[in-house]
C-alpha cells in the first residue's frame, strides 16, 4: 500500500532513522532519498524538504518542477514572469531560503505537493501561526497535498514537543484542538502506540522490523555476496527472515544471549545488514537450530520509538543478561521486560517522580554485581520488578512495600559486608593460632632444660614471653570481635527474613503496621551498629584498644603464670589444633556465580 496518501488527511507523522533503506530492486537509499522516492511513487508533483528553527527556513529541492513551484510562489507571479531574482535550477538537492510567510503562502497555493518538515521546524514555523494551520486543515480544496512531519525514532526528540502544554501540538483554535489525536495519545501509557492507533495510515514508522523489511535486507545480503546458489535458495531466505523477525520480537529469545545478532534497539537496517553480511554462515546455523523450537517463544510488539533516559542507560551498562552464566531464563526475560519498560516513551512524570530512588536502586544493582554479592543483586532486581508491576505510581500501600524492599536491600548488603569481615577475621585468627603455636614450640626448644626461675630472670626470654602472650591476647580479642559480628549477622538475617516473609504475601494482604514496625526496628539496629563501627574505625579503633588493655594491666607475675599455664597445656595437647580454636560460624554465603 502506498504511504503518505493525501486522501487520508493533510497532516502525516513519520518516525525514521538516518539509515539505509533497501528497495525491492536492491537499490540502497538514505532517508531523504527514500522519502523522495516514496512521495514520487505516491504521485506528488512537487516535494519540498523544509528545515530550520527560525525564519528564514531552508527548503531543499530535488527536481526542476519542485524548484520552479517554490521560486514562483516565493517571488510572486509577476516577478517570476519578469525573471526577477529567478536563478536557474542547477542540481538535485539545491536549497533556497524562505521566510515563514512565504512558506505559508506556498502551502496555501500547493497542488499535489508534499512538504517534508522536521518536527522541530514544524513547531517553530507554526508556533505563531496556529490560525493559518487551522485554516489549512479546514480547507478541503487541498486534499491533494500533505504536510509530512518527520521525527527521529529517539523519543527525546519529539516527546517534549508533543507533551508541551503551550506548544503547537496541544494548541486549540476556537476551542478546538489542532491535534486531537496527540492529546488523546498523551493520556495513554505508551504514547506512540496510541498515536498510531488514533492516526491510522497517517502515522508511519519506517524502521519497522516487519517480515517484509527483514526479507529485503536478507535478499540484499545474498545479492551482495554474488552467490547464485544462495540467491535462489528461497527456503534459506525464509528461515533466516523468520529467525531475525522472532529475535527482535521476542524478549524471551533475545534474553538467552546466545545469538550474534546485535541488540539494535533503534532497529537500523544498516546495522542488521552489516552483521548478516559479516556473519552469514553463523546466522544460518543459528536459524537452523532455532527452527525446531520457534513455537516455544512468546512474541511481543517491537518498539519503534525508543526513549533514552538516565535509568535505561544505567541498566544498559550492567552486563546482564549476556555475561552472567547463572542468570536463569525467567530472570533474563524479566530483565528484558525491565529494559522495555524504561525504553517505552511516556510523558515521563512517573519516572521523574521516582528518579532518585530508581537511580539509587540501579546503583545498588551495579555495586552488588561488581562485588559479587548475588543475594543483594537478586533482592535489588526483585525490588525493580515490584516497581515495574506497580508502574512506579504507588499508592500508600505500594510506597510502603517499596520502601520495605529498599530496606531489605540495605540489610542484605550489610550481611554481605559482615560475611566478608567474618571471613577475614577467621583467616586472621587461623594465622595467629599458627604463629602462636610456632612461637611457643620455638620457645620450648630454645629453653630446653633451663629452670623456670632462670628463664624469668633473663630479660630476652621475658620479652619473648610478653610477645607470645600479646599474640595470644590478640587472638582472643579477635575471637571476641568475630563472635560479635556473627551475632550481628544472625540478627540482620532474622530481621531480613521477617521483612521478606511479610512482603511475600499478596499485596492486598500485607500488614502495613507490622511491616513498618519490623522494618523500623531492623533499620534502627542496622544504623546504630554501623555507626558505632564507623566511629570506632575513625577514632583509631578505640574498641580494639580497650580489648587490648587487659594485657597491659596485668602484673609481671600474672603474665608469667599465664604463660607457663599455656605452655603446660600445649605440652599436654590440651590446646588442640589451630582449626579447632575457630568459633563456629554460619555457613558462608555462596558466591554469586555459584548460586
Amino acid at each position: 500500500m502506498e504511504k503518505f496518501r493525501a486522501q487520508e488527511g493533510l497532516i502525516h507523522f513519520v518516525f525514521a532513522n538516518e539509515d539505509t533503506y533497501i528497495l525491492d530492486s536492491m537499490v540502497q537509499l538514505n532517508l531523504t532519498d527514500y522519502l523522495y522516492y516514496e512521495l514520487k511513487r505516491t504521485r506528488y508533483e512537487q516535494i519540498c524538504f523544509v528545515r530550520g528553527l527560525s525564519s528564514p527556513f531552508t527548503v531543499q529541492l530535488f527536481d526542476r518542477r519542485s524548484y520552479a513551484f517554490c521560486v514562483s510562489q516565493k517571488q510572486g507571479f509577476l516577478a517570476s514572469l519578469m525573471g526577477k531574482e529567478d536563478p536557474d535550477y542547477e542540481r538535485p538537492g539545491q536549497e533556497i531560503l524562505c521566510r515563514d510567510d512565504q512558506l505559508l503562502k506556498m502551502m496555501t497555493k500547493a497542488y499535489k505537493t508534499a512538504f517534508v518538515i522536521r518536527i522541530d521546524t514544524f513547531a517553530a514555523l507554526f508556533d505563531n501561526h496556529a490560525d493559518q494551520l487551522a485554516a489549512l486543515q479546514r480547507n478541503g480544496t487541498h486534499a491533494d497535498s500533505c504536510l509530512l512531519i518527520l521525527s527521529s525514532t529517539a523519543a527525546e526528540k519529539s516527546l517534549p514537543l508533543f507533551a508541551d502544554e503551550k506548544g503547537i501540538f496541544q494548541r486549540r483554535v476556537d476551542g478546538r484542538p489542532l491535534f486531537p489525536e496527540v492529546i488523546c495519545a498523551l493520556e495513554a501509557e505508551n504514547f506512540y502506540d496510541r498515536l498510531q492507533l488514533q492516526m491510522g495510515l497517517r502515522c508511519a514508522f519506517l524502521n519497522e522490523f516487519s517480515r517484509w523489511n527483514i526479507r529485503s535486507v536478507v535478499r540484499w545480503v545474498l545479492w551482495k555476496q554474488h552467490d547464485e546458489t544462495l540467491q535462489t535458495n528461497l527456503k534459506q531466505i525464509d528461515r533466516v527472515t523468520e529467525y531475525v523477525y522472532h529475535y527482535y520480537h521476542s524478549d524471551q529469545l533475545r534474553s538467552r544471549g546466545m545469538s550474534v545478532l546485535p541488540e539494535n534497539k533503534y532497529r537500523k537496517f544498516s546495522e542488521l545488514a552489516g552483521v548478516l553480511l559479516r556473519l552469514w554462515p553463523t546466522v544460518c546455523r543459528e536459524a537452523e537450530a532455532w527452527e525446531a523450537e520457534k513455537n516455544c517463544f512468546q512474541m511481543q510488539d517491537s518498539l519503534y520509538v525508543i526513549y533514552e533516559n538516565e535509568i535505561e542507560r544505567q541498566l544498559e551498562k550492567i552486563a546482564i543478561p549476556r555475561t552472567i552464566p547463572d542468570f536463569q531464563d525467567e530472570e533474563r526475560e524479566q530483565w528484558c521486560q525491565l529494559l522495555r519498560f524504561f525504553r517505552t516513551p511516556r510523558r515521563n512524570k512517573l519516572i521523574a517522580k521516582r528518579r532518585s530512588e530508581l537511580t539509587d536502586c540501579i546503583g545498588q544493582l551495579d555495586l552488588s554485581l561488581e562485588q559479587n554479592d548475588g543475594e543483594t543483586f537478586r533482592r535489588v532486581f526483585d525490588c525493580l520488578i515490584f516497581g515495574l508491576g506497580y508502574r512506579f505510581e504507588f499508592d500508600e500501600r505500594g510506597s510502603r512495600i517499596w520502601n520495605a524492599y529498599n530496606e531489605s536491600i540495605q540489610l542484605s548488603g550489610a550481611i554481605f559486608r559482615l560475611t566478608k569481615k567474618i571471613q577475614q577475621e577467621q583467616e586472621d585468627i587461623a594465622d595467629l593460632q599458627i604463629e602462636w603455636k610456632e612461637r611457643m614450640n620455638a620457645f620450648r626448644r630454645r629453653t630446653g632444660d633451663r629452670l623456670k626461675k632462670d628463664i624469668e630472670d633473663d630479660p630476652l626470654m621475658t620479652d619473648e614471653m610478653d610477645s607470645i602472650l600479646q599474640i595470644r591476647d590478640n587472638l582472643e580479642n579477635r575471637k571476641v570481635i568475630l563472635e560479635s559480628n556473627l551475632t550481628r549477622r544472625m540478627v540482620y538475617r532474622k530481621n531480613l527474613d521477617s521483612i521478606e516473609l511479610i512482603c511475600d504475601q499478596p499485596i492486598e494482604m500485607v500488614d502495613l503496621d507490622k511491616l513498618k514496625s519490623t522494618t523500623d526496628e531492623a533499620v534502627t539496629r542496622l544504623h546504630e551498629d554501623w555507626s558505632a563501627i564507623y566511629q570506632a574505625e575513625e577514632s583509631g579503633s578505640r574498641e580494639w584498644d580497650n580489648l587490648l588493655a587487659s594485657h597491659r594491666e596485668r602484673t609481671e607475675a600474672q603474665k608469667h603464670a599465664e604463660f607457663w599455664s599455656e605452655m603446660h597445656q600445649l605440652e599436654n595437647g590440651v590446646c588442640g589444633e589451630p582449626d579447632e580454636l575457630l568459633e563456629p560460624a554460619e555457613s558462608q554465603l555462596p558466591s554469586f556465580f555459584d548460586l
